[in-house]
């Protein structure tokens, strides 16, 4: 299922977003095939990663299995089938790419495009709930979130309220490098010409 692998390049990045100690714990809570959880691994980290397809789960556990082999990672990892709503954990930051709803070959109309977003925001909602309990304080979270671009030209976003009532908020990214002058969240686009745009979201916990 190649639509639902992010690029090891994108996960190097967003895992150096982190910020974290080496032997920490990251979950990623949409693990897929495994990809944070290598890149994870091999930046000295445990990892937990948890998908509610079980063909994902059976696919991240080979991929990993034959990382750990092939690179000699020492860390510890758990793969867990479940829902990342409920599915308990303990760790100390997350990182992932989440569902984006249904695949769309052009752009949908604003009508369509906003019955897609209530639904993730609903989706989205309850994770970072699940997060809020299952992190602990001053968690880092850094997360890609869908935008919509629709046929009449507009942009229709997740709404922020699935974060922000649920105890996490944009950190300002001026304290990872005040030269790169980035604003948060990170917008960026893929080669693949998607009629959906994505932002980088580096997140804290704040209670």
């Amino acid at each position: 299922k190649e639509k639902y692998n992010t690029s090891f390049r994108l996960a190097s990045i967003m895992v150096n977003l982190l910020g974290l100690d080496k032997n920490k714990t990251i979950v990623d809570p949409f693990c897929g095939s495994g990809t944070f959880l290598i890149e994870g691994l091999t930046k000295k980290y445990n990892v937990v990663g948890i998908d509610i397809d079980p063909e994902m789960v059976d696919s991240a556990n080979k991929n990993v299995n034959w990382a750990v082999s092939s690179f000699k990672l020492k860390n510890n990892f758990k793969i867990i089938r479940g829902s990342s709503a409920n599915t308990k954990f303990n760790a100390d930051a997350c990182v992932f790419e989440p569902y984006m709803g249904p695949f769309l070959k052009k752009m949908p109309n604003s009508l369509k495009a906003r019955e897609i977003v209530k639904e993730l925001n609903e989706i989205y909602f309850d994770i970072f709930s699940n997060l809020n309990k299952c992190l602990v304080k001053n968690a880092r979270v850094v997360c890609i979130l869908p935008e919509f671009k629709t046929n009449d030209q507009k942009i229709i976003s997740i709404n922020q309220a699935v974060f922000l009532k649920n105890g996490f908020r944009l950190i300002d990214v001026s304290m990872i490098d005040k030269d790169l002058n980035l604003k948060n969240p990170i917008s960026y686009s893929t080669p693949d010409g998607s009629v959906i745009n994505r932002t980088i979201n580096i997140l804290e916990k704040i209670n």
